[in-house]
Order: structure tokens, then C-alpha cells, then sequence
């Protein structure tokens, strides 16, 4: 801990801490920290297409090496990638409430705009960690035509024996 109070993480492990005022010690408190490695980056299920004109969340989920989800990640310095940048555009601005995180099951999310008809991969890395998905804006935002009926099943005698 630093001067002001700062606490900075020298190995992955948890830690109780305690803080009291230096001029009255009664004034204490505890806190229990964990620190924990990103070992995976994994996109969460939810909608992989769009009509041109609307746009799309994609939710990124930070995961350690029990697979526990990290709630808070804004401080990671991640890089996206949008291949090709034509299809989508990136909404710098948007901004995803927490709680639409956590309901997704992720801590960062990327808002993207359909420009016109096609698809873009995305990818999200941070330091050696990365995770790749395509994205779409179908050309039509017409119904996909009906499966075709099932073929028609026989049901034929077996000889009894």
C-alpha cells in the first residue's frame, strides 16, 4: 500500500485488508480482495445478425481458470478488430449498463451499427487472450423460407415367424 492508500497486486491470491484512520485508530475497516488471472475471452450468445440500419450488443465475457466470470473489466486495455470495417461501424459512444452486462453474463460489450449487407468478424484481445465471431446483415430482412415438408414415412408388415 502506498502513501494514499493505494493497493496494488503483486501475485494472484486473496488478502484481507484493513484500513484505520491515523487520527482516531477506532475509525477501521476490513475488506477482502481477491486477485484473480484472465486466462479466456469468450463472446456470449445472443443475436449474430441485423437488419441493415440497426444495430447490434455484442457481450464479451473475461473468464479466470475456474471458468468464474469477472464482473468488472473496464481498466483492461482491450483491442477490437472489425474485418471488413464496411459492414458495421463501432458506436464509440453507446454505452451498456451494468446491469445488461450481468444479466448477459459478461463485462464489456461492443455496440455496432449495420452500414449495409454482409459480414464482419470481430475480435476482442487483451494481451495473449483473444476470441473471434462473424457478425451479419443479411441483404434481406425478409423471412427465411418455410423447411420443406418431411419425406413421407411407410410403415411396412414384417413377417411373423
Amino acid at each position: 500500500m502506498d502513501a494514499n492508500g493505494l493497493v496494488s497486486a503483486t501475485g494472484i491470491g486473496a488478502s484481507v485488508l484493513r484500513a484505520c484512520d491515523q487520527r482516531n485508530g477506532l475509525h477501521c475497516a476490513t475488506a477482502a480482495v481477491r486477485v484473480r488471472e484472465p486466462v479466456k475471452l469468450a463472446f456470449r450468445p445472443g443475436p449474430v445478425a441485423t437488419a441493415v440500419g440497426n444495430r447490434l450488443t455484442l457481450v464479451l465475457a473475461v473468464l479466470d481458470a475456474d471458468g468464474a466470470l469477472f464482473d468488472a473489466c473496464g481498466s483492461l486495455d482491450m483491442r477490437w478488430s472489425l474485418v471488413p470495417e464496411r459492414v458495421f461501424s463501432v458506436d464509440e459512444a453507446a454505452v451498456v449498463g451494468p446491469q445488461v452486462l450481468a444479466d448477459a453474463g459478461g463485462c464489456l460489450a461492443l455496440v455496432l451499427d449495420a452500414r449495409k449487407a454482409g459480414e464482419s468478424r470481430v475480435t476482442a484481445t487483451w494481451l495473449h487472450l483473444s476470441a473471434t465471431c462473424v457478425w451479419a446483415a443479411p441483404s434481406s430482412t425478409a423471412p427465411s423460407p418455410p423447411l420443406p415438408p418431411p419425406p413421407p414415412t411407410f410403415t411396412l408388415p414384417l413377417p411373423i415367424l
